[in-house]
């Protein structure tokens, strides 16, 4: 996911040095371990039998449960559309569709990650997973950075197989 992001980002933008970022990520950690509530036990926790879903979205579940699955999953369409972008096989609308159909999912994810966050053994297993819905949407934004103003550097728009109009 940030493999071929991250380096075009620091390389070619000119907005941030990699140290800066990382600064910015550990101010960003220091916030979220001061804003993440301590954890709870599992007993606490009120059983809504029906729906996974509801349950997830009213913070009702261990956060392992809520977190992993759909962040493996995200990561590896992401890595995906990034390949097919990279090797020329993709336009630059479908990846713009793939995206923006991907960011209603991420959200009600975010949520429940957020809501679920105090489901789990140690505080540090929560600001991790907080960090890493903060992570996804400042992926987003990158990208969404490097498609409107790098958009001839990520999607390569010299290529033949590419429509050279849909990179503007």
């Amino acid at each position: 996911m940030y493999a071929y992001s991250f380096p075009i980002f620091f390389r070619h933008a000119n907005v941030l040095l990699p140290i800066e970022f990382a600064i910015l990520l550990l101010i960003l950690t220091g916030g979220l371990w001061f804003f993440t509530p301590s954890p709870q036990s599992e007993e606490g926790l009120q059983r809504i039998e029906n729906s996974f879903l509801k349950a997830a979205w009213c913070g009702m579940k261990p956060l392992w449960l809520i977190f992993w699955p759909f962040y493996l999953f995200l990561h590896g369409i992401l890595f995906y559309l990034d390949g097919v972008v990279k090797s020329g096989q993709f336009t630059v609308s479908s990846w713009d569709m793939a995206h923006f159909m991907l960011f209603t999912p991420i959200a009600i994810w975010a949520i429940c990650v957020w809501r679920c966050s105090v489901n789990c053994s140690d505080k540090i297993w929560g600001v991790l997973a907080r960090l890493g819905v903060a992570s996804v949407f400042l992926e987003y934004l990158i990208k969404l950075y490097l498609r409107i103003d790098l958009p001839r550097i990520y999607f390569q728009c010299e290529e033949a197989m590419l429509n050279y109009s849909s990179c503007f």
